[in-house]
């Protein structure tokens, strides 16, 4: 089968196709036949060799990249406990830091309550955009523990974490504000964000604290804005980072003599919760989040797809097919 791998750390060059053996299936597994991969932000640290810490000693050279499936099941193990039979439209959350490595690949084995069925309608393309990006807003929401009618402020909305967290937040009755250049304007409007604030680079909080003079409840820091957030905070409040502490682009925050709370939500914890990756299958099948794609690239092309993905600017996720 083809899979896009690399052999050292390095720039989008570093990836390359290889022809390697179809993975085999334990009793507590599935096998799905990939039709859409989706390039996300992670995958790129994974390149550059920002998460190698987390790379098991078994995991073997070359490595392969990816969080996000979608496609076709293709095997099913003998004691798997799940749903889907062969021939379902599935996706998959895949932990490329284990053995079996991650989703650029034709097939991907993986444990069983890593894969749902996708969502209605959707297709693989679409479908992909969900796991890694769903989940992880969800673990973020979960760890701001925020009451129905409490306010949120979302950094980076119109990313693909941010614009989950915005549609997911609204269905546990928050009130979002989001801060915004003008290009994203229409699309945080369609996520249905409640208050839309011009975007200040050099004090992001102002445009905030203007619109909600008492602060926020909560941030879901999702643009790692970190320090120059907290002021829109109130004094109790919660902050989510999504990365962890001593990751490219993270500072340590000052919170002397404050009561403000820091989280910071790891998608491996989530990997094995089939139950909330369900939820946001039906969910994105009901129409209640949207899965947005800014462009497809085929698998042999994955160096393109993560130069591109490095520009910034998209406000959708690239998917590569196979």
């Amino acid at each position: 089968m083809k899979a896009i791998v690399f052999d050292t750390y390095g720039p989008p060059e570093v990836l390359h196709t290889v022809e390697v053996p179809v993975p085999g299936v334990g009793p507590n597994q599935i096998r799905v036949r990939v039709a859409a991969a989706t390039v996300n932000p992670h995958d790129l640290m994974v390149r550059a060799g920002d998460y190698d810490a987390y790379f098991s000693p078994d995991t073997p050279v070359p490595r392969r990249p990816g969080m996000d499936a979608a496609g076709v099941v293709d095997a099913v193990g003998s004691r798997a406990d799940t749903r889907v039979q062969v021939g379902d439209s599935v996706v998959a959350i895949v932990d490329p830091f284990s053995a079996s490595g991650g989703a650029y690949a034709e097939y991907v084995t993986v444990d069983a309550d890593q894969v749902v069925a996708a969502p209605i309608g959707a297709s693989a393309v679409e479908a992909a955009t969900l796991p890694l990006n769903g989940l992880t807003a969800t673990g973020a929401l979960d760890s701001l523990n925020l009451a129905a009618g409490a306010t949120l402020w979302v950094t980076g909305a119109a990313g693909g974490v941010g614009g989950f967290a915005v549609q997911l937040a609204r269905t546990r009755g928050l009130h979002v504000i989001a801060d915004a250049a003008a290009a994203e304007i229409g699309t945080l409007r369609r996520l249905g964000v409640h208050t839309i604030v011009d975007r200040d680079t050099t004090d992001p909080a102002r445009p905030v604290l203007a619109a909600r003079p008492r602060g926020v409840d909560a941030i879901l820091d999702a643009a790692l804005l970190q320090q120059q957030a907290l002021p829109a905070l109130v004094g109790t409040g919660t902050i989510a980072v999504l990365r962890n502490p001593g990751q490219r682009d993270t500072a340590e925050l000052d919170l002397a003599d404050t009561r403000i709370r820091v989280t910071h939500p790891v998608i491996t914890d989530h990997i094995h919760h089939t139950g909330q990756l369900q939820h946001l299958s039906d969910l994105a099948g009901d129409h209640l989040l949207a899965l947005r794609v800014s462009g497809t690239y085929p698998a042999d092309q994955a160096a393109d797809a993560h130069r591109r993905l490095g520009q910034g600017g998209l406000l959708g996720r690239l998917v590569l097919t196979f």
